[in-house]
């Protein structure tokens, strides 16, 4: 199975850092496409203040706002990978796996965000709903080691 797009869902933390080495690496190997879904969380995350004020300004602002970010995030990262496309997320799971389909030729590339426990992976919430629900293969990257990748 040839992959020619690779499925980055990221919310920008140092994990996502951490796993953009990764990435780049499997682009250029595998001569794919990037799509970055930022996934930002829903309101019920924030602080009664934050809802507030995001219900003046509306859900709307903190989308373009998350453009913004992730806009500024692929200038960084992958200014030389031209057709990497970007979206804003709100329910990550379920819009991480419409993007993906049924579609053959798409991989998804993942950051661990999770602790270790007992030499047991226990990863966050999202990252092991898209493991055990995805149709098509995916790459976890274990941020939790010391970086050794070289992207050659």
């Amino acid at each position: 199975m040839d992959i020619d797009k690779i499925i980055f869902p990221v919310d920008l933390s140092e994990t996502t850092n951490r796993a953009v080495p990764y990435v780049r690496t499997m682009a250029n190997k595998l001569k794919a496409k990037i799509d970055i879904l930022y996934v930002i969380r829903g309101l019920e995350y924030y602080s009664e203040a934050t809802r507030s004020l995001s219900r003046t300004k509306n859900f709307e602002s903190l989308i373009e706002y998350g453009q913004k970010v992730i806009d500024d995030f692929v200038i960084m990262h992958f200014n030389d990978f031209p057709d990497t496309e970007t979206f804003v997320i709100t329910d990550g799971v379920e819009e991480i796996l419409d993007r993906v389909g049924m579609k053959e030729g798409k991989m998804i590339i993942m950051g661990m965000h999770g602790s270790v426990l007992r030499k047991q992976y226990i990863f966050g919430s999202v990252a092991d709903h898209v493991i055990t629900s995805s149709s098509v293969p995916i790459m976890v990257v274990n941020t939790f080691q010391e970086d050794t990748w070289n992207e050659s």
